[in-house]
């Protein structure tokens, strides 16, 4: 059952083959079901003030599908996703789904009760934690400036690769003054990326607006659920990709992957 009363983002067109490609990609030859999950997300208002006492307003999304109590600061920042606002909705009757979508099994995940001035403090302690750090890495960078070079390349190109950088970036630095410069940006991107800020916020305020539902495709294995966004993405050739991130929450958060199992019914 879908709740009809919220806009849904309409999901791109999938062939059988690229469905096809997909169950083989992240099931292989394990027993799987595939399923169409609407995701709910509320979008936000944000008003920050930095550490140099500038003033910010944007706009961000959150995933509610998981109650906020479940995560620490540095996995509740990551349900963030900004650039679902840019995505083209319609109300759910307008949708037409297409074939093979269409005969998979469609479900709506519950909406849950968040707690928006406990996330402001877990995001503004983070962000207190690593904008302090990163200072006093970089008065440590001035005194070993032959690893200066290193750093400069630890700046995350896009979105797609935040999270690589979270599993693999202490791998290619070459000591522990390096690695917490690589873990610190890494996180300073992630905070500003997923609040679509530009500076750190020391203080933070949230205004809920509209609600809207977002399509993944999810493959349930015996061993995980595999989120893929059903939303073609991409510069020059537009493919379906999964989400990393949120599967690496599903996995490794025991309440967060009872509730995606509720939600598929299994």
């Amino acid at each position: 059952m879908v709740c009809r009363m919220y806009h849904h983002t309409v999901p791109s067109s999938i062939t059988k083959k690229e469905l096809a490609k997909l169950t083989q990609k992240f099931a292989g030859k394990e027993y799987h079901q595939i399923s169409l999950l609407w995701v709910p997300y509320q979008t936000l208002e944000c008003t920050i003030q930095t550490f140099e006492g500038t003033i910010e307003n944007t706009k961000t999304a959150l995933n509610i599908m998981f109650p906020d109590e479940i995560f620490d600061e540095k996995s509740i920042i990551l349900l963030f996703r900004p650039n679902l606002l840019k995505m083209k909705k319609e109300k759910y009757e307008l949708i037409k789904l297409e074939e093979p979508l269409k005969y998979l099994p469609e479900r709506k995940a519950e909406i849950c009760e968040v707690n928006y001035k406990r996330i402001s403090k877990k995001i503004v302690s983070l962000s207190k934690s690593v904008y302090e750090n990163l200072r006093n890495l970089e008065s440590m960078v001035i005194k070993y400036p032959n690893i200066s070079n290193t750093i400069l390349r630890l700046w995350l190109p896009s979105a797609d690769e935040f999270d690589r950088l979270f599993v693999e970036g202490s791998r290619n630095v070459k000591n522990n003054i390096e690695k917490e410069f690589a873990n610190a940006m890494a996180l300073s991107t992630v905070i500003k990326m997923t609040l679509n800020v530009k500076k750190f916020p020391e203080e933070l305020e949230f205004r809920e607006k509209e609600i809207f539902y977002h399509p993944y495709l999810i493959i349930s294995t015996e061993k995980a659920f595999i989120f893929v966004d059903l939303i073609k993405r991409g510069m020059l050739s537009k493919r379906f990709t999964e989400d990393p991130i949120l599967n690496r929450l599903v996995k490794e958060n025991k309440r967060a992957n009872e509730i995606v199992r509720r939600a598929l019914n299994l």
